[in-house]
């Protein structure tokens, strides 16, 4: 039986988000990948720092279980898949049938599909860290003169931002064992259009 690992990933991009959508941001030359943590539930979340020349090397585990076929879940999967594909280079990438989403599973049962509204609305020990918006302006955006801030500039910050991101996961872990599964038929039209 595969096992199931929950990813998370913070980026940078001169792209809004919300206005432009998960494509365009991805397509976008301006778009970075700052950091992925994960996690198979047997360890605490790894959050490793993308910007590093050694960050391939702390994600071997990750790619082993892509290559086993294991299931790569996150919030808002269509996210983290074309960050994977579109943004990084890495060497092995998963197959349609290997993505999963705790966000269409909230949907799916009819609560709220915002990671804080999923976890609350189902009592879960593990909630988002409330830094993050002020972690995301900090570093996922320009500021309002247009300049970047990098990581190596706010290191006590950064490491902040990590750890967010490493708490993203806890939670995501928390509602991946909660949430029902996709029956074979959501599963199969989540598929088509995620």
């Amino acid at each position: 039986m595969s096992r199931r690992w929950s990813i998370d990933f913070e980026t940078y991009s001169t792209v809004d988000l919300r206005t432009a959508g998960a494509f365009r941001y991805a397509e976008d030359p301006s778009t970075e990948a700052l950091i992925l943590a994960f996690s198979d539930g047997s360890f605490d979340p790894i959050a490793v720092d993308l910007t590093r020349p050694d960050a391939f090397e702390k994600l071997t585990p990750l790619f082993n279980a892509v290559e086993r076929g294991d299931t790569i879940s996150a919030h808002n999967v269509q996210f983290e898949r074309l960050i994977w594909t579109k943004v990084c280079k890495f060497p092995v990438t998963p197959r349609p049938h290997q993505w999963d989403c705790t966000a269409a599973r909230a949907r799916m049962i009819a609560i709220p599909g915002s990671l804080e509204g999923a976890a609350g609305a189902l009592g879960l020990e593990f909630r988002k860290d409330p830094r993050g918006l002020e972690l995301i302006n900090l570093f996922s955006k320009p500021d309002r003169n247009g300049r970047r801030r990098l990581p190596a500039d706010y290191p006590a910050e950064f490491k902040a931002f990590m750890e967010y991101c490493q708490q993203d996961v806890r939670v995501e872990m928390n509602l991946d064992k909660v949430l029902p599964p996709h029956p074979p038929v959501e599963k199969e039209a989540f598929l088509l259009v995620y």
